[in-house]
């Protein structure tokens, strides 16, 4: 739902178990992304945090991805999730996998807000015959 939080998407498994000795010596790294959006907003509005991703300091197979939409954002979202290692491609090797991952955020019938100032207020002269003379603004 908008206006919700934090959204964290567990995110695990990227090495080979058990990794060969070759492999035990990668450093993952990772990168999250914004891949497709429906929605009223300009893509630099979206999020109130941009997307990221923390890795666990024991674990570099385990990670977490963490989104935190803007105030009042709803839509459809495709983000795109990419670990990879600093190894090699020899040998038919891979050295970077993704997955997409989409997240819809569901609108909420929020109450409507007016914020209103007045600059300048105008009383027209023998407008008004009572004293003494009001007006009232309704929200």
């Amino acid at each position: 739902l908008e206006n919700n939080g934090l959204l964290s998407i567990p995110l695990t498994g990227i090495k080979a178990f058990p990794p060969t000795e070759d492999e035990a010596a990668d450093a993952v790294t990772w990168n999250v992304s914004l891949v497709s959006f429906s929605s009223f907003y300009s893509e630099e509005q979206l999020f109130a945090v941009q997307p990221h991703i923390a890795v666990d300091p024991n674990d570099d197979t385990v990670a977490q991805a963490t989104l935190e939409f803007a105030d009042s954002i709803n839509g459809n979202f495709t983000i795109r999730v990419t670990s990879s290692d600093d190894a090699s491609n020899a040998n038919g090797g891979v050295s970077s996998l993704s997955q997409e991952i989409r997240v819809q955020v569901k609108p909420v019938n929020s109450r409507p807000v007016l914020n209103l100032t007045l600059t300048a207020l105008q009383a027209v002269e023998d407008a008004c015959t009572d004293a003494p003379c009001t007006a009232t603004v309704a929200a």
